[in-house]
């Protein structure tokens, strides 16, 4: 059942995915030429768009990984946008 949910979820997603990457591409690079060369500017967008999970497993559906649509940002490591428990309030 697992394996036939993340087929078709992929038809889907896939397809979302890598429009998503394509147009952050386009707009990274529009962002570069536009800035005057900044780098830190295209790679705030590049970066998010094209990171991230390109296919739905079994296991993203389970519950047992998570699903990233849209990636980390460059200055972040990979490990914060993972979901994290909330901190004790006091």
């Amino acid at each position: 059942g697992y394996g036939v949910g993340s087929v078709l979820a992929n038809m889907v997603y896939m397809a979302a995915k890598i429009t998503y990457a394509g147009l952050g591409l386009l707009t990274g690079g529009l962002g570069f030429l536009l800035t005057g060369g900044r780098a830190d500017v295209a790679n705030n967008i590049i970066y998010p768009s094209v990171k991230g999970n390109y296919v739905v497993t079994p296991s993203h559906l389970k519950g047992t990984d998570p699903l990233y649509f849209v990636g980390a940002s460059p200055e972040q490591p990979a490990d914060t946008y993972a979901a994290r428990p909330a901190a004790p309030t006091r």
